[in-house]
């Protein structure tokens, strides 16, 4: 438990949330040959070990072949490269540093508690919004039960579309498993933390009293800002000698702080008329073609694109309002919708429920060989439906699954939108409540009946070729261009590049954004695909300008304004090493002035606080954990304050804002409680909060983690 170790001597509180991974594998013999001491190609470094480039890459590599097989249709964009990414490299935590902490607090998830968090009391968020009754949209036990119980014997002599649907669903429903186990491991060690945050009875009356004793009297204060900053430049030894008794200061979670000026390549009105008069080229021949699809996925942007079926209110506006009720063939646009051009044709009409209620015989092979046999079942009581036997009876001896001799092969609502094959649902929605029909599943083979459905709604066919406006080649290069020049620019100022950022961020005629990275970030805050230029950053010196990035049509040019680490160097730190040093030149002088103020007019603070020009303040009912009149929340005032005295004058006190020294007037204390509860609760959340807040920080510390992936573009 060496985290929780470094967690009590720091104030520290390891939190870890862990999201759901897509992974399913554990690291298992990979572990032992992760590392080596000889490797100068390192992506990463755990306690003083290095991990081979190689070796990250073998782990990616299965998460992206997990990722395609049960995303076979989706395209692997930048930002699905960065998330495989990010889950690869927690996959690696998880087994090098969390699983470790789980195993020596004696943590672990059992196979009753997963079963509880799937269809018992204390059911997981993600399933619940999985497997809702489409009627009430409540949660359905009885949906992740049947959903889960297809896997528990695999259908022989699947047609290699219903094989690859099958494991798709067994894979995915492995991996949510898995991810749910992680995620209440990682709650269990966070609580197992929290739990041990003790709040003593004294400190929560001292804190009650901090929070509602009332403070009179007054203060002064000599500003910083009063006196100018160059008559306290610190020397090259001065700073050496600051920095080296508070470094402590200037600890902070790694990062880096990136400027970047944004230009975009925006669509002109040239660029949108152009495509405008393409898409009014095509209305003719798609009104006339009888291959709607073809045309569609010809002419579309989305290759894959297919006439599909729209409920009322459903199509954007300027089609709906049209086509809705337009007789088949009727074609509207084109029109503009989300920065699109859209031409639409209506080709038919269709009535049918959202919902049906169906019970079903369901006949599932467990061995090859069953698998003719059972389907010759299935034909064999379909008949006797046909003349005239009883489906309920039928269901209650034929069925494969046991509980249908209770509830007569109830299958519970269904909608199109549930996890079901598509074949299955058009089957499903084909029956009426007078027929029956035969259908198959990735489980088996089933007799489906509908007892019960929704109002039928009207719902109509439309065809539709989507063109994004998009900027053309000219707007493109005079976009980059203004990128170049600015670079240019920023490049030529040298030392004062920060200056020329600040400026044009001020002159509001050029976007200039800012974001904090960590070793871990893969794109910029407001910007998707910037991939590139975060690792540009990531690489870069203190105070250099990038040349210009691309993503899609916009440009970037960046500006690393600063770098922090756990422990960084004084130069690392410099700026504001030199301006805490300079405060405490000035708060010295300060100090020093109050003190002989206060010796020539005998402790009078209004007195000695008019002799030098500070400014004088009444208080009257400040508590110390309050905000301070013209200070807001300071700490060393607040601290200093509370353990005043009546009558007394605090000493000169070095704060944030300035040099202050307090006079207590009158205090008058809160009221004894005989219940502290809201205050000790109070007192938590405010400590778990900033605990909470040193994450990063503790995992690095303990664990002595470094994350150098942005040095190999792939990751």
């Amino acid at each position: 438990m060496a985290v929780i170790g470094s967690i009590r001597k720091r104030g520290t509180l390891l939190l870890v949330v862990i999201g759901l991974s897509m992974v399913a594998f554990i690291l298992g013999e990979f572990l032992p040959r992760i590392f080596s001491e000889s490797s100068d190609t390192g992506i990463a470094s755990i306690n003083g070990k290095e991990i081979h480039v190689n070796s990250f890459t073998d782990l990616y590599s299965g998460v992206v072949l997990d990722w395609q097989y049960a995303n076979p249709d989706e395209e692997m964009t930048e930002d699905v490269r960065n998330q495989l990414s990010g889950q690869t490299w927690k996959k690696l935590l998880d087994s090098l540093v969390f699983y470790k902490e789980y195993k020596e607090a004696g943590l672990r998830v059992t196979v009753a508690e997963l079963e509880d968090m799937l269809t018992g009391r204390t059911v997981h968020p993600l399933i619940q919004q999985y497997f809702p009754d489409p009627t009430t949209q409540q949660f359905s036990p009885d949906a992740v039960r049947r959903f889960a119980n297809q896997f528990a014997n695999v259908p022989a002599d699947m047609e290699p579309d219903q094989a690859k649907s099958f494991y798709q669903a067994q894979t995915q429903w492995a991996q949510l498993q898995e991810g749910i186990k992680d995620e209440r491991l990682s709650s269990k060690y966070f609580n197992l933390v929290r739990n041990a945050v003790y709040a003593p009875k004294k400190l929560v009356e001292n804190f009650y009293h901090q929070s509602a004793d009332m403070y009179s009297g007054a203060f002064a204060m000599l500003s910083y800002f009063s006196v100018p900053d160059s008559s306290y430049e610190p020397t090259e030894s001065e700073l050496k000698t600051y920095f080296s008794k508070n470094s402590f200061k200037f600890k902070r979670n790694p990062g880096w702080r990136i400027q970047y000026a944004v230009f975009e390549a925006i669509p002109t009105s040239s660029d949108s008329l152009a495509l405008k008069n393409e898409l009014l080229g095509l209305l003719d021949e798609f009104k006339i073609t009888t291959t709607d699809s073809l045309f569609v996925m010809s002419n579309s942007e989305d290759k894959d694109s297919e006439p599909a079926y729209f409920k009322e209110n459903t199509l954007p506006a300027a089609l709906d309002s049209i086509l809705f009720n337009a007789v088949s063939g009727s074609i509207v646009g084109p029109v503009i919708s989300n920065g699109q051009f859209i031409i639409a044709k209506k080709m038919e009409d269709k009535f049918e429920p959202d919902s049906l209620f169906l019970h079903h015989i369901f006949f599932q092979p467990t061995t090859e060989a069953e698998v003719e046999t059972k389907k010759a079942k299935r034909d064999s009581v379909l008949k006797l439906l046909e003349a005239g036997a009883d489906f309920f009876a039928l269901a209650a001896q034929f069925s494969d699954i046991p509980s249908a001799a209770e509830d007569s092969g109830k299958l519970n609502w269904i909608t199109r939108a549930m996890p079901e094959q598509a074949a299955f649902l058009d089957s499903a929605f084909k029956t009426t409540s007078r027929s029956f029909i035969a259908a198959n599943s990735t489980g088996g083979y089933h007799i489906l009946k509908q007892t019960r459905y929704t109002k039928p709604k009207k719902q109509v066919l439309i065809a539709q070729i989507v063109r994004t406006i998009e900027p053309s080649k000219k707007t493109r290069d005079d976009a980059f261009t203004k990128a170049s020049e600015f670079s240019s620019k920023a490049v030529a100022k040298g030392e004062k590049a920060k200056s020329f950022f600040d400026e044009s961020r001020m002159s509001g005629q050029i976007r200039i954004e800012y974001d904090m990275l960590k070793a871990a970030s893969r794109r910029l805050r407001s910007i998707t695909e910037s991939s590139e230029i975060v690792r540009w950053a990531l690489g870069a010196e203190v105070g250099i300008v990038s040349q210009v990035f691309t993503s899609n049509n916009t440009f970037m040019v960046g500006y690393l304004e600063q770098k922090d680490s756990f422990d960084p160097s004084l130069n690392e730190v410099k700026n504001e090493v030199t301006e805490e040093a300079r405060k405490a030149k000035k708060a010295e002088e300060m100090s020093k002035k109050f003190k002989d103020a206060l010796a020539k007019n005998k402790n009078d603070l209004n007195l000695a606080a008019t002799s030098i020009g500070a400014m004088y303040t009444p208080l009257s009912g400040v508590s110390p954990n309050g905000a301070i009149p013209g200070l807001g929340m300071e700490p060393k005032f607040s601290g200093v304050m509370s353990g005043l005295k009546a009558g007394k004058v605090s000493e000169p006190i070095n704060g944030a804002y300035g040099v202050y020294v307090i006079l207590v007037s009158q205090i008058v204390p809160a009221a004894k409680s005989n219940d502290y509860s809201m205050y000790k609760n109070q007192w938590k959340s405010q400590l778990l909060g900033s605990i909470t807040q040193s994450i990063p920080a503790a995992i690095e510390d303990v664990y002595d983690i470094k994350d150098w992936r942005y040095k190999f573009g792939s990751y």
